[in-house]
């Protein structure tokens, strides 16, 4: 059970796998990175590739703004049960410690 492809879109808490994913790429190394300009669209790749394959994929997404983007495709991904493993980065402040945030984000198990 290995996962064949990295869907994303990078942001800056990703920015080392900017400089990553080139050259792991041409070297034709698994898993593939594939930058899909959007997080809805990432987790839809991911879907479908699941549902082909019944193989969780890899999505990685922004803090907020990318579990907002993605937030419907992930719902029908979790009634439908199909598995993914999802990646959101996080926001540091200037000193590096976590924001703050107003309402913690849920946890489904």
């Amino acid at each position: 059970m290995g996962v064949d492809y990295v869907f994303y879109f990078p942001g800056s808490e990703f920015i080392h796998i900017w400089k990553y994913h080139t050259k792991h790429n041409s070297q034709g190394r698994k898993p593939y990175y594939i930058n899909s300009r959007h997080e809805g669209l990432s987790l839809s790749l991911a879907k479908g590739y699941a549902m082909a394959t019944c193989k969780p994929q890899v999505v990685l997404a922004h803090v907020l703004t990318g579990l907002l983007h993605g937030a419907m495709e992930l719902k029908a991904m979790y009634i439908d049960n199909i598995p993914v493993v999802l990646i959101v980065g996080q926001n540091r402040t200037h000193d590096g410690e976590v924001e703050e945030r107003l309402a913690p984000l849920p946890i489904v198990y």
